[in-house]
């Protein structure tokens, strides 16, 4: 029987393992598998030899529903775009998809007969797709959600019984269930004009999920059970052997019946970043991916595991892909898959699902960590634990850095990465494969695109680089974006350093893709680099019969990569300058531009002073660079813009352009030892105030920030609803506040015996308000203040906060999971306190009556101000 959390210490021996496994299934995948079968203890095995199944893909919805209405308006060649699409899930190294398919409500009629339409052809062409690239497919067929969200168009083609029957009725109402096992039936026997195959008998499709996230009956166990065993019996009455699946974690109560069916499989999502946040995430969330309480249900005794979705949703930060799979693979998950990927001819302005944002050419930083995730679920044993975060932060081949956002993996035959990297590979003459964003001692390059570089044989590599992508907007924005492009494609020729054994300093780089006519010499280990596919090689040229036609599954030559986007330079995000009386102020503006700028400047004033310039360098991919004089930069508001010269005379004003175009941006320095600011209201974007979700007897508290006015300062408004529920005082109702940008750098000096002034009013029925400090690494510091009915200054001291649980808000999704992590490893112990420069968000709720839990009245606070003060 699989133990959840059996602690696993792989010595080299069995690392040596994990490597030759990964490689082998890398290499081989379900093409070399075939069937899966479900061993006595709940396990998946390939058939074929016996090995446990360990996959990692992603959700591809092209055929049915937003996406393919997505793809539309994209004006895509659907069909092209899924063997685009696919060639990339293989470049990835992922080896399974989940084909969420809305055949319900788009290819069946109100009783479950099937149709026979482009949606169906388009999920035949998956199909097709996957088994030529060899990924496994999990399939869900009846997706229950409604297929014209989120715009609801006029639809009268869709007819499927999910629109006849509500969601409630699909597992209860007995002709809404023999819809549902006559449309099983009928899509399996369905044969698949691109391979001439039955679903049934397709060889790539060996798993099915019965319903994504149903609406079950679960106090009806015989019922439920009941309702599982005919989906399933439906299934297989077509002859189809593979494994079937039940969705648990939208009702954990369905167990029992589901240990009472035939059905010996349970799937799972887990979304531990909530979703639809209006914004990107930027701090450290590193602690809410530490655990996934639901796989450690003991209930689940015998069933396979599997994530049919999820997702660091509203992020970029490639550190939570490797993570969560280390945490998926702990609690026993043999197969996983992000939801959902973003198409090729779509994702440049992320139109698809806009909560989630991934895409190998457009998110190069993320798309590389969700490989190294792939390679996380092959090569660390499942059950392994390998504690909580910071001290997980390495483990087994892998590390991540939170504060560089880096992920790697470091393996005798691998060697990957996210971002810059000092570290060494441990076997470099042993290197088959590196993948990378940005520099390493085995790369050196500038530009912001990923890069692929495959070992050929002795002296022969094989690279496959990509253009830069520029981030130019927020993809994640909840409202309408004034420029569709949230990331932009500029083809630049960029220096680029190799150091590879076998290859030598001096060496040629071939085009190999069509249309590439870019050819280098390299000298030292540097050539000038352009987007293609190369050949790398020293010596005499070798004839193309003597290459390999293939590399881990794809054709030598293959890139499938869109042209430049093209647009005026932008300057994005808007950069914040804040500083602290007699230090240096360091500038780092992020500039897009087709072409680089021939020069860049800063420049600056306060009020009526005259104006300063200091010239900007150009960094690694759009990054410019200043630093600030210490004597030369105001105390207090100072009023800077950016210019670039494009052509023209250095000094000339030809090509002059300036950033913002119209108007400055406003910096500030604070007085040394003055208080410092942590609270910024305009800073807070949607990202940025985070609320708890409703539970059953507690009620969302409500957040705005309210303009300066007749009701007094700018300030954070909280309205605390009424609960029937005790007070949790490290759990919901809470808010949650991003800090002032800029504030750790200026907090680096502080004493940690500071205080904290709150600038406060409120009225909650006699109580008082709970202030919690979250620092990076999830330790959280509690204290109460008492509020009243007009402004005033209240005060903290550093001792006044004890350690307390973490909340994670604005809660996971789905069913909200409870998962509250302590402070960090060797945090919060005696004479330790509140650390100033860790410091990333403020969370506030209600604390309980000084009786103990006791339901609350409710109430609401007005936070004008915090303030970090020294006691110097």
């Amino acid at each position: 029987m699989f133990t959840p959390r059996l602690r696993t210490v792989c010595g080299a021996a069995a690392a040596l393992v994990c490597v030759a496994l990964s490689s082998l299934a890398r290499a081989e995948g379900t093409a070399r598998a075939g069937a899966v079968r479900l061993d006595a203890d709940g396990v998946l095995r390939w058939a074929a030899d016996d090995r446990e199944l360990a996959v990692f893909g992603v959700n591809y919805c092209l055929p049915s529903a937003s996406d393919y209405r997505a793809a539309g308006r994209a004006g895509a060649d659907r069909a092209e775009l899924i063997r685009q699409d696919f060639l990339h899930f293989k470049r990835l190294g992922w080896d399974g998809v989940r084909l969420s398919f809305w055949g319900d409500w788009e290819n069946s009629d109100a009783d479950g007969a099937l149709i026979a339409n482009d949606h169906l052809d388009l999920l035949d062409r998956c199909l097709a797709e996957a088994r030529r690239r060899g990924l496994l497919v999990l399939l869900s067929p009846i997706v229950v959600h409604s297929s014209l969200w989120p715009e609801y168009p006029e639809a009268p083609e869709v007819v499927g019984f999910s629109r006849r029957f509500k969601s409630a009725a699909l597992a209860k109402d007995p002709a809404a269930i023999r819809a549902q096992a006559r449309y099983l039936g009928e899509l399996l026997r369905h044969v698949n004009p691109h391979t001439g195959v039955a679903l049934k008998d397709e060889p790539a499709l060996r798993l099915i999920e019965l319903v994504n996230e149903p609406w079950y009956h679960s106090r009806d166990r015989e019922g439920s059970t009941r309702y599982l065993d005919t989906l399933a019996g439906a299934v297989r009455e077509t002859g189809w052997d593979g494994v079937v699946f039940a969705n648990v974690s939208q009702d954990p109560g369905i167990l029992p019946a589901l240990q009472d069916s035939s059905v010996r499989g349970a799937t799972f999502g887990w979304y531990p970043l909530g979703l639809l946040a209006g914004g990107e995430l930027t701090c450290n969330r590193l602690r809410a991916v530490d655990a996934y309480p639901p796989l450690d249900d003991a209930r689940l005794g015998g069933l396979a595991r599997i994530v049919y979705e999820f997702d660091a949703a509203d992020a970029l930060d490639p550190t939570l892909y490797p993570a969560m799979a280390r945490t998926l693979r702990g609690g026993g998950a043999q197969f996983m898959a992000m939801f959902s990927y973003d198409m090729l001819a779509t994702a440049p302005a992320n139109l698809g699902w806009r909560t989630h944002y991934l895409n190998l050419v457009y998110t190069p930083a993320k798309a590389v960590s969700a490989a190294i995730a792939a390679e996380v679920t092959r090569r660390v044993p499942r059950g392994a634990d390998f504690g909580s975060y910071p001290a997980n932060s390495r483990f087994d081949s892998f590390r991540i850095d939170p504060r560089a956002r880096s992920a790697e993996l470091n393996a005798p035959d691998a060697f990957m990465h996210t971002g810059d990297t000092a570290t060494l590979p441990v076997e470099p003459e042993r290197l088959r494969l590196i993948v990378g964003v940005g520099s390493s001692p085995v790369a050196t390059y500038g530009g912001l695109g990923a890069y692929f570089i495959d070992r050929l044989g002795p002296g022969r590599w094989r690279l496959e680089l990509y253009p830069d992508a520029a981030p130019v907007g927020d993809p994640f924005r909840a409202e309408p974006r004034p420029e569709p492009v949230v990331s932009r494609l500029v083809w630049r020729e960029r220096p680029m350093t190799l150091r590879l054994r076998g290859l030598g300093s001096d060496f040629t780089v071939a085009p190999l893709n069509a249309g590439n006519a870019h050819r280098a010499r390299a000298f030292d280990g540097t050539f000038a680099a352009r987007p293609g596919v190369y050949l790398l090689y020293s010596g005499a040229e070798p004839a193309r019969g003597e290459l390999p036609a293939e590399v881990d599954g794809l054709p030598l030559d293959a890139f499938v990569c869109p042209g430049p986007t093209g647009g005026e330079p932008v300057v994005w995000p808007a950069p914040v300058l804040r500083g602290t009386e007699g230090a240096p102020l360091p500038v780092r503006v992020n500039l897009v531009a087709d072409q680089s700028p021939a020069e860049a400047w800063i420049e600056w004033h306060a009020g009526d002073e005259a104006t300063r310039r200091a010239p900007l360098r150009a960094e690694a991919g759009f990054a410019w660079t200043a630093m600030l004089p210490a004597d030369e930069t105001p105390v207090g508001d100072f009023h800077w813009r950016v210019g670039i010269r494009q052509n023209g005379g250095v000094g000339s004003r030809e090509g002059v352009r300036w950033f913002p175009a119209t108007g400055s941006w406003v910096g500030n320095n604070i007085a040394r030892n003055a208080p410092l600011p942590c609270l910024g209201l305009s800073d807070l974007g949607p990202a940025r105030l985070l609320v708890s979700r409703d539970r059953p007897g507690v009620k969302s508290p409500k957040a705005a920030v309210l303009p300066a006015g007749e009701g007094g300062p700018a300030r954070l408004r909280i309205d605390f609803a009424a609960s029937t529920k005790p007070v949790d005082p490290d759990g919901a109702p809470a808010v949650e506040c991003g800090i002032a940008a800029g504030f750790a750098g200026r907090a680096e000096h502080r004493s940690a015996r500071d205080g904290w002034r709150f600038k406060v009013r409120g009225d909650v029925g006699g109580g008082r308000l709970a202030v919690r400090l979250v620092e990076a690494d999830g330790t959280t510091w509690r204290a109460t203040l008492a509020v009243a009915g007009d402004w005033a200054d209240r005060e903290l001291k550093s001792d006044d906060f004890r350690a307390v649980p973490l909340i994670l808000l604005p809660g996971m999704y789905p069913n909200g999971a409870d998962h509250r992590p302590a402070p960090a490893l060797g945090r919060g112990g005696p004479g330790d306190g509140p650390r100033a420069p860790e410091l990333e968000r403020v969370q506030f709720q209600l604390a309980p009556s000084p009786e103990g839990a006791g339901a609350s009245a409710g109430g609401w606070v007005e936070i004008a101000a915090i303030e970090l003060v020294s006691e110097r």
